[in-house]
C-alpha cells in the first residue's frame, strides 16, 4: 500500500546528505511555519481550494530571507506531475507549484519548488522549479550544464543557479537601485560629505568588508574607533592587491583618496537619538544589502552603479567627478561586438570605474582554469584613468571582483609617454567612452579615439561610443588623420535616451586599427539603426531592461556580423572623410508596411482637429467623399523623388513670438498636438504663410506633419511644403492627407543631434505613386483618400 511517510523519510535522507537537515544554519519546518509572513501567504494555498496550504517541507536559511525551498511529496511516481500541472491535490509537482505561486508574491520570496515522488531509493522522481518573487509562473531550474535538476543538491548550488534567473537579477538590481537612492538621501542629510566623496565612501567600505576580521567585528566598533578600523581595513586590502608596475605609488594614491573616511568628523559623530554614527549606518547597510550582490554578480560594475545613481539625484554629473558612465548592457554589447575571448587583451584609455574592463573580464574568464584567470587579470585587462578619485574607484572595482589583481594606470592617456610606451601594441581590442565636449586644445573625442587605435595591434578592433555630432560633422580635420591610418568598419545609431537623464544622442563606431580606410577601394562601411533596445524609463530607476533586450541584442549582433542591407534597419555604404557617418543618412525608407489603416489614421487625426475647432463643414466634406471602389496600393511601382523635385520648400520664420490674439491666425511650432498649433497671434508685424500647405517640425517633435487649411505663421522649427509650382496643382486636403504618412515615414532618421532643417530636407527623398508620364500621380492620391471607408472607424 502506498505510504507517503516513506517518501518524506526519503526526502529527509536526501536533505541530510547535502547538509540541510539537522543543520543549525537552516530552519526546516513541516506542514506549517512559525513565520507569520509564510503562514499568511499559505492561507490561500490549500490544494483543495479552501483552508491553509500545508507543504511537506518549508526550508529557509537563517541568514537568508530572500529564498525559500518548498517540497511536496507523493508516494507513487505516477503521481509525480500532471500534463497541465493543475491537479494540486493529486500530484507532487502540481502541489509544490501551487504553494510557490502564493509565496512568490512581489516583495516576498524567491521560491524553489520541488516535487518528489516514490518510496524507494531505487525508484523515485525529483523535479525542481523556480519562481522568482513577482513572477507570474515558475520555470524549471537548470544545472550548470543547462539540464533540469533531478536530485536534491546543496543549498548554495540551488541559490547560485536561481540567481542566474533574469527575473531574480532584475529584482535584485531594482532593490540595489532603491538602496542607492536611500543611501544618497541619508548621505545628504547626515554625512555632510561632497558629491565626489559619496561613491568613494561606498567603494571604501566595500573594500573594508573584504577583510574577514573587519566584517565580523565592525558591529562592535563605533565613532572614531570605527572610522580608524574601517580605514585600516581599506589599507590592508589595498596593500595586498597586485597593481602591476609602480604599485606602491599607486597604492599610496588610492589610500589617500579614502583618507577622508578616517578624518571626516561628521562621519563618525554618534547621533544620540539614533545611537549610531553615519559611518556605522553605512557599513551595516552595505554589508547586509550590497556585499551579497557583489559576491553573486561578478560581472556587475557595482561602483559604477552607485556613481551613476548618485549623479542622477544631483542633476547630472556637474557636482560629481565629471564623467558620464556607459550603461552595463552597452559595455556587455561591446564585448560581444569585439568577440572578446580568453586570448584577448583589452584596453580602455578612459577607464572611468572600469565598466568596460569588467564586462570584458566576464567573457574572458568564463570556463577558464584558475591559472588562466590569474594571467588574464594580471596581463589582459589594461586601463588608464587620469582623475585620481575615479582611478581609486576603478581599482577598487577590480579588487572587488575577488583576486586583487589589476593592470590599471593613473595618468594622462594622451600625453603620458611613460605609460603609453609600456602598453603600446599589447592590446588587440580597445573600448572607449571618451570625455564629451571637452574645452581645451587637443582633447576632443577624436583625439582619444585616434590615441586608442594607435595603441592597438595591427588589425586590432577599436570600438567607441560618442556623440552623434562626430558622425555628422564632415568638417573636422581629424577625420583625415583617422582614416589615413585606420578603417571605419561600422557605425550604429543608439537610442536617443541611452544616457538618460543626460541628454546626449550617441552612436557606436567600430574601427580596424592600422589599416588605412582607402587601402581597399571596394570597402563599404556598415550602418545600423539601433534606436530601440527595449528598455523603458521607470520613476526613480531610470532606464531599465525588459524581456525584449535579449532578443534585440541577438538581432543586432546577427545583422552586425552579416553586414546586411535591410530597409529601415541597416545599410552598407562606401564613405569617405567628407561624408556623414550614420545610418539615418543612407537608409532606404521602408514603405512595405503602408496600408489603408495608416491613411485612415491620418484622415481621422485631421478630422478630430477640425471637430475640436468647430470646422464641421470641412469634416463632412472629408468623411463624406464620393463612393468609389477600394483602391489598392502597390508601392513597388512607385518612384523615388527628391523633395525639391516635387515640392516647393520654405523655411519657417524666426519669429519673436507675436502678440496673442484669440481672433488672429494660427501659430505653428514643433509640437505633435492640435495640428501643430500652439496659439493664435496677431497678423500685425507677422510673416504670413499661405493656406493649403503642409507644415513639418524640424526640431522637437521632429517629422510631425500637418495640413494647414488657413493662413498661418510659424517658428523656425517648422518647414513648409507645397506642391511644386511646375505641376500647377493645388495642395488640397485629400492630397495632403495622403502625403502626410509618407512624410512622417522619415521621422526615424532624425533626433536632437540630427535635425530635419530645410537644408537637410532638400536632400531628402520620398516615394510616390506615378502616372504613365513618370510624374507624381496627384489625382490617384486624392482619389485614394476619398475611397477609404470611415464608418467603422468613427
Amino acid at each position: 500500500m502506498p505510504n507517503e511517510k516513506k517518501t518524506e523519510n526519503l526526502t529527509r535522507k536526501f536533505l541530510t546528505n547535502v547538509g540541510i537537515f539537522d543543520n543549525d544554519d537552516f530552519i526546516v519546518e513541516e506542514q506549517r511555519s512559525d513565520n507569520p509572513v509564510i503562514q499568511k501567504l499559505l492561507k490561500a494555498a490549500s490544494k483543495s481550494g479552501s483552508g491553509l496550504g500545508k507543504p511537506e517541507f518549508i526550508i529557509r536559511k537563517k541568514d537568508d530571507d530572500e529564498f525559500l525551498l518548498i517540497i511536496e511529496c507523493k508516494a507513487k511516481t505516477k503521481f509525480h506531475e500532471s500534463i497541465n500541472k493543475d491537479r494540486y491535490s493529486d500530484y507532487a509537482v502540481d502541489g509544490a507549484l501551487l504553494y510557490a505561486s502564493n509565496l512568490a508574491t512581489p516583495g516576498r520570496f524567491n521560491v524553489l519548488a520541488i516535487g518528489i515522488s516514490g518510496e524507494d531509493i531505487n525508484n523515485y522522481k525529483i523535479s525542481t522549479y523556480f519562481q522568482p518573487q513577482g513572477a507570474k509562473k515558475a520555470g524549471l531550474l537548470l544545472d550548470e550544464n543547462g539540464k533540469p535538476i533531478t536530485e536534491i543538491i546543496e543549498w548554495d548550488r540551488y541559490i547560485a543557479r536561481a540567481k542566474f534567473d533574469p527575473a531574480v537579477a532584475k529584482n535584485r538590481h531594482s532593490n540595489l537601485i532603491k538602496f542607492s537612492r536611500d543611501l544618497h538621501e541619508y548621505l545628504r542629510d547626515y554625512a555632510k560629505i561632497t558629491e565626489a566623496q559619496k561613491p568613494l565612501l561606498v567603494s571604501g567600505v566595500l573594500l573594508a568588508l573584504m577583510d574577514k576580521g573587519f566584517e565580523k567585528a565592525y558591529i562592535t566598533y563605533e565613532g572614531e574607533d570605527l572610522a580608524q578600523k574601517t580605514f585600516q581595513a581599506i589599507r590592508d586590502i589595498i596593500g595586498k592587491a597586485e597593481l602591476g608596475e609602480n604599485q606602491e605609488s599607486k597604492k599610496k594614491a588610492i589610500v589617500n583618496a579614502f583618507r577622508f573616511i578616517e578624518d571626516h568628523p561628521e562621519l563618525h559623530k554618534v547621533d544620540q537619538k539614533k545611537n549610531e554614527s553615519p559611518l556605522k549606518h553605512i557599513v551595516s547597510g552595505l554589508c547586509e544589502r550590497v556585499k551579497p550582490f557583489t559576491r553573486d554578480h561578478y560581472d556587475f560594475d557595482i561602483i559604477g552603479n552607485f556613481y551613476g545613481e548618485f549623479i542622477r539625484y544631483t542633476g547630472g554629473d556637474k557636482q560629481g567627478l565629471g564623467i558620464v558612465l556607459t550603461p552595463k548592457h552597452i559595455t556587455n554589447l561591446f564585448a560581444d561586438l569585439a568577440k572578446v575571448n580568453k586570448n584577448s587583451v583589452v584596453l580602455d584609455i578612459c577607464a572611468g570605474t572600469a565598466g568596460f574592463l569588467i564586462s570584458a573580464m566576464k567573457k574572458m574568464t568564463k570556463d577558464v582554469s584558475a591559472d588562466e584567470k590569474k594571467y588574464i587579470l594580471e596581463h589582459s585587462l589594461i586601463g588608464i584613468e587620469q582623475e585620481p578619485s575615479m582611478f581609486a574607484l576603478a581599482v577598487s572595482n577590480m579588487i572587488l571582483r575577488g583576486d586583487g589583481k589589476t593592470n590599471l594606470y593613473q595618468g594622462d592617456s594622451l600625453k603620458d609617454q611613460n605609460i603609453l610606451n609600456k602598453i603600446r601594441g599589447k592590446a588587440d581590442i580597445g573600448f572607449i567612452n571618451p570625455p564629451y565636449s571637452q574645452k581645451g586644445e587637443d582633447v576632443s573625442e577624436w583625439h582619444f579615439i585616434i590615441q586608442m587605435l594607435d595603441l592597438l595591434q595591427t588589425k586590432g578592433t577599436g570600438i567607441a561610443i560618442v556623440p552623434m555630432q562626430l558622425a555628422i560633422d564632415t568638417n573636422n580635420p581629424l577625420r583625415e588623420k583617422l582614416l589615413n591610418n585606420h578603417r571605419l568598419e561600422a557605425v550604429m545609431s543608439m537610442p536617443d535616451d541611452l544616457f538618460y537623464p543626460v541628454g546626449v544622442v550617441t552612436c557606436i563606431m567600430v574601427f580596424t586599427a592600422h589599416v588605412p580606410h582607402n587601402s581597399d577601394i571596394h570597402h563599404e562601411s556598415w550602418f545600423g539603426y539601433w534606436k530601440n533596445d527595449g528598455f523603458k524609463k521607470v520613476k526613480h530607476e531610470g532606464r531599465v531592461s525588459t524581456e525584449k533586450w535579449s532578443d534585440i541584442k541577438n538581432e543586432w549582433l546577427k545583422t552586425f556580423s552579416e553586414k546586411t542591407n535591410t530597409p529601415g534597419k541597416c545599410v552598407r555604404k562606401k564613405v569617405a572623410i567628407n561624408n556623414q557617418w550614420c545610418a539615418e543618412v543612407y537608409l532606404d525608407t521602408d514603405y512595405s508596411d503602408l496600408s489603408a489603416d495608416i491613411f485612415i489614421r491620418s484622415v481621422l487625426s485631421y478630422s478630430a482637429y477640425l471637430l475640436m475647432n468647430k470646422k464641421f463643414s470641412l469634416v463632412r466634406e472629408i468623411l463624406a467623399g464620393k463612393k468609389v471602389l477600394a483602391i489598392k496600393l502597390n508601392t513597388k511601382s512607385w518612384k523615388i523623388f527628391s523633395y525639391p523635385d516635387v515640392f516647393d520648400l520654405e523655411k519657417g520664420y524666426y519669429n519673436n513670438r507675436p502678440e496673442i490674439d484669440p481672433c488672429g491666425i494660427p501659430f505653428i511650432s514643433a509640437t505633435e498636438n492640435n495640428n501643430g498649433i500652439t496659439d493664435f497671434v496677431t497678423r500685425e508685424g507677422t510673416k504670413i504663410f499661405l493656406a493649403k500647405s503642409i507644415t513639418v517640425s524640424n526640431d522637437g517633435s521632429i517629422g510631425n506633419a500637418f495640413y494647414q487649411d488657413s493662413d498661418f505663421t510659424c517658428s523656425h522649427s517648422v518647414n513648409i511644403i507645397r506642391i511644386h509650382k511646375k505641376f500647377k496643382k493645388e495642395l488640397n486636403q485629400y492630397i495632403a492627407l495622403f502625403l502626410i504618412p509618407l512624410i512622417q515615414k522619415e521621422k526615424f532618421r532624425f533626433n536632437y543631434g540630427f535635425k530635419w532643417r530645410i537644408e537637410r530636407m532638400k536632400e531628402s527623398k520620398i516615394k510616390l505613386p506615378v502616372g504613365d508620364n513618370g510624374e507624381p500621380d496627384w489625382n490617384f492620391m486624392e482619389e485614394y483618400i476619398k475611397s477609404l471607408s470611415f464608418s467603422s472607424n468613427l
